[in-house]
């Protein structure tokens, strides 16, 4: 029989000591854990996944997924559509979606945004495929109004030019018609073919080539020193200009047919804004015109121009 006193014998219930603290210890780390356990069993499950859950920019990919940009067929768009349409289709389906939650209302936005811009990218393309043709488009009977459908496939509205030169001869119409155009001219051509009583024409009255020049600028409008009345009839209704007009402060030569105005100057010139800054022009000229008439001058015209192509009628 051992002595408590023996090594062994301490030995031994050093070790049952031992035993029993580690159990102690394992008992305390299955409760802790048993706890933890209970915890977690109680707590709400985990909500799934959504769309507004995602990164932002893997919600913005797919979104831009949600709309097909046209593809272009030799330089142009497919069955020759017009550029607005897609800006418009762009739109509509931008507010689409943004109604459906307000929540990713940011993401449309950045996502229409990039469709406008790879829209622009695309009518770049078209508008450099026509370049190398635009001054010579042989083989259509009105290159003028060829040049005109490539504008507005691509732009909005009418072209530039085609505003210019459209406002241009409305003035000199109303200029011819209304105001001192064709009473000039009648005065002018008076002068020039005056007949005596036998009806023959009196040569008493010549003028120089100089002088009828002179005579001629007597006539035409100050806004267009180059428009001639056609076959120099004076009851004739049409005022014409030239196909070429630069007389407005942009500095724009303006040609009526297009032909002056490839596709590389319309951003380059700014040409849309060079037009309205041109025909802002015209107006207040016509204005300046009538404000430089006698109250009597100004009465005795049937029309008054009051701007933005509005004309008051005094009724006689």
């Amino acid at each position: 029989m051992q002595s408590e006193f023996s090594p062994k014998h301490q030995q031994s219930q050093q070790g049952s000591r031992a035993t029993t603290k580690m159990a102690d210890e394992l008992a305390i780390d299955k409760k802790s854990l048993s706890d933890r356990l209970a915890v977690n069993d109680n707590s709400a499950p985990k909500e799934p996944a959504t769309f507004l859950t995602l990164a932002i920019e893997l919600r913005q990919k797919i979104l831009a997924h949600t709309y097909e940009l046209p593809k272009l067929e030799e330089n142009r768009f497919p069955d020759n559509r017009n550029i607005r349409g897609y800006k418009d289709d762009v739109k509509k389906w931008h507010w689409t979606l943004k109604g459906v939650n307000k929540q990713f209302s940011q993401d449309m936005d950045f996502v229409a945004s990039q469709w406008m811009r790879e829209l622009m990218e695309l009518r770049t393309i078209r508008e450099k495929a026509e370049e190398d043709d635009w001054g010579n488009l042989v083989g259509y009977f009105d290159a003028t109004w060829v040049r005109e459908v490539i504008w507005r496939r691509g732009r909005e509205g009418k072209s530039p030019w085609t505003r210019v030169h459209s406002y241009l001869f409305e003035l000199n119409q109303f200029w011819w018609t209304m105001l001192d155009g064709q009473k000039r001219w009648r005065e002018l051509e008076g002068r020039i073919l005056a007949e005596d009583q036998f009806g023959e024409r009196d040569d008493c009255f010549y003028l120089t080539e100089e002088e009828m020049e002179k005579e001629r600028q007597k006539i035409q409008p100050p806004w267009d020193i180059r428009c001639e009345v056609i076959n120099g009839n004076s009851d004739s209704k049409f005022w014409v200009g030239h196909a070429s007009w630069n007389r407005g402060p942009s500095g724009i030569q303006w040609d009526g047919t297009g032909r002056e105005h490839a596709p590389s100057t319309w951003d380059q010139q700014e040409l849309t804004n060079a037009a309205d800054v041109d025909i802002e022009w015209l107006e207040n000229s016509l204005k300046e015109y009538q404000r430089s008439l006698s109250s009597s001058e100004l009465s005795s015209r049937t029309f008054v121009f009051l701007g933005d192509r509005e004309w008051k009628y005094r009724g006689y």
